[in-house]
């Protein structure tokens, strides 16, 4: 028990302080409802926010950014064995979404309103979609996607924890689709007090969409989630750890005891018979 307490309080140490790939730190999300849903009033809405200093950067995303969300095995790149029955995740995505979730390019380019293509014909895939696929030359490999041919791969994301702290990162594709986005990530302002900031956005919201007050999701509060179950673990093992330690010594206790009766004993039988030896 002692040794399980102790490799589970290290596991959850490592879990706590890996690298998770992206900036936590300053993201929240917001769903889109209502007002939002029409892409002129949620262009309105970001720029409006961009204004008053608010965020630095906003991209849509397909859901909640620390769930997960939709596979396919329709997927068929170059070299692509036929018997190859491989699942890639998908992920919906705005423009400048790296910048927004603050991971790295490891090669090509975000998607930009500055490239007509991204919108209808362009994928950016992430390191493990990469290793899976076998490409040596990722940027400008062409992918068929069901009724999708021909989407060119203009980016390789760097691998990132936000929906499995404990599992490996899945191959996933990220495309630009706003219409099939269902949150809207912001990256706040660092140099704007956090108060201020969620009270801007809310304002604007209400400005825009007053039907439907904002609900803004912190990404931190979102990863601390998932390790609320690793945590109580841990807190289990402790205490289960503490309770053998407990025995232990009890155990430890009574052998003591124990011996210190059998020393007294033997003594008092050594002291009889050399009190019998002397009589004699």
């Amino acid at each position: 028990m002692i040794i399980s307490a102790i490799v589970i309080y290290n596991q959850i140490q490592f879990l706590k302080n890996k690298p998770l790939g992206f900036e936590q730190n300053s993201m929240v999300q917001l769903d889109l409802e209502g007002e939002l849903r029409n892409p002129s009033k949620l262009e309105l809405f970001k720029n409006q926010l961009k204004k008053e200093g608010v965020i630095t950067t906003a991209s849509e995303f397909a859901g909640s950014f620390t769930r997960g969300g939709s596979i396919t095995g329709d997927i068929s790149w170059p070299g692509k064995a036929v018997t190859d029955k491989s699942i890639i995740n998908y992920r919906s995505t705005g423009f400048d979404f790296v910048q927004t979730v603050g991971t790295q390019l490891i090669a090509g380019r975000d998607f930009s309103p500055k490239f007509p293509a991204d919108t209808s014909s362009s994928v950016m895939l992430n390191e493990t979609a990469v290793k899976l696929m076998n490409l040596k030359t990722p940027i400008g490999t062409i992918l068929n996607w069901g009724n999708n041919p021909s989407l060119k791969v203009v980016g390789v994301v760097k691998d990132y924890y936000n929906e499995r702290l404990g599992k490996a990162v899945e191959p996933t594709l990220y495309y630009y689709n706003v219409n099939s986005s269902k949150v809207l990530l912001l990256r706040l302002n660092p140099n704007q007090p956090l108060n201020t900031s969620i009270q801007a956005i809310k304002n604007v919201s209400q400005q825009l969409n007053p039907a439907y007050p904002a609900e803004i999701q912190f990404i931190s509060e979102g990863m601390a989630e998932k390790l609320k179950s690793e945590h109580l673990l841990s807190v289990l093992s402790n205490l289960f750890g503490g309770f053998a330690i407990f025995i232990s010594c009890l155990g430890l206790l009574g052998l003591a005891l124990y011996m210190a009766e059998q020393r007294s004993k033997e003594s008092a039988s050594v002291k009889f018979w050399v009190q019998v030896f002397q009589i004699s």
